[in-house]
């Protein structure tokens, strides 16, 4: 009985961190739509402010996807 309580916390651990990856790659792929229109309006316009809210975004991005690359190689 032991094992298979240990087999069934360890598939729905194995769920909770699936479910975990996909809302994260979603929020990364969110943030890549919008770094992609600011792009495209950066390059219609040359605004030094909408340079800056690009490289803060790509900046954020990074961070991100070094985050989730660590918590991928946690498990």
């Amino acid at each position: 009985m032991l094992e298979a309580d240990i087999i069934y916390i360890d598939d729905l651990l194995a769920i909770l961190r699936i479910t975990e990856l996909k809302e994260t790659a979603k929020d990364l792929l969110a943030a890549q739509r919008e770094l992609k229109d600011l792009v495209n309006e950066y390059q219609k316009t040359q605004s030094p402010e909408l340079r800056q809210q690009l490289s803060d975004q790509i900046q954020k991005l990074r961070s991100q996807m070094l985050t989730l690359l660590a918590r991928m190689s946690r498990r």
